[in-house]
């Protein structure tokens, strides 16, 4: 009954996996491959592949690549890069600045709008200055949470960078399709498949030092789960 009760979950999860590549599936010449509805990606009319063979072979070949130091290095390199200052980037002080000239504008407008009968102009005027006020201070706190962010790139170690592609690993082990594709999603650029020689390659969306994309060493061929 034990192996019986083993089987049903095994079979269970399979289908659960099937179509976890869904807008992430090319073939070599860019081409989308589609899920059939009958447990198969099928390109164009005729071409078809086992969606749950594909599945699998990718999970498996994604889970040995985010494990590896080599792909945690990589990771770690790519956000100290981002972690960078941006060239010619507006600093909060520059916000800061234009913010206080603009509040200056207002109040001068505020102060003839008790001198003057045009009074539905000068309101207009100090409506846009407010406009503009809002949509500065929107930058600068989005400008101050890149700035965070940044900072706690610059301080990751590897051993931060390891635990996350950990944490990774445990959502790709989870048996919830949804949560399978949201964490495939957040790391996978594209996976190519080429159906002529039955391999694929895995991009990521990790850039190296190179400002390349991240693959998977070599193809693998698509195989049925054990």
């Amino acid at each position: 009954r034990g192996n019986s009760e083993n089987r049903k979950i095994s079979r269970a999860k399979k289908s659960q996996s099937i179509y976890l590549l869904t807008g992430l599936l090319k073939s070599p010449n860019g081409a989308t491959w589609h899920a059939s509805g009958d447990g198969a990606y099928r390109l164009g009319k005729g071409k078809r592949v086992s969606a749950e063979s594909l599945d699998y072979a990718v999970m498996q070949s994604v889970i040995k690549d985010i494990t590896s130091n080599e792909f945690a290095s990589a990771v770690l390199e790519h956000y100290k890069l981002k972690s960078k200052p941006v060239k010619n980037d507006i600093t909060l002080s520059k916000l800061t600045a234009k913010i206080k000239e603009l509040d200056k504008k207002a109040h001068s407008l505020v102060e003839i709008l008790t001198e003057t009968t045009a009074k539905a102009t000068i309101l207009r005027s100090i409506e846009k200055i407010e406009i503009e006020r809002d949509e500065l201070e929107q930058r600068k706190l989005d400008y101050a949470e890149i700035e965070d962010i940044k900072k706690v790139m610059k301080d990751l170690t590897l051993s931060d960078v390891k635990i996350m592609l950990g944490n990774l690993v445990n959502n790709l082990d989870s048996s919830n399709s949804s949560l399978l594709k949201d964490a495939l999603g957040t790391i996978i650029d594209v996976v190519i498949f080429d159906e002529t020689k039955m391999q694929a390659t895995v991009t990521y969306k990790i850039s190296n030092v190179t400002g390349d994309k991240l693959a998977s060493p070599r193809g693998f061929e698509p195989r049925s789960p054990p």
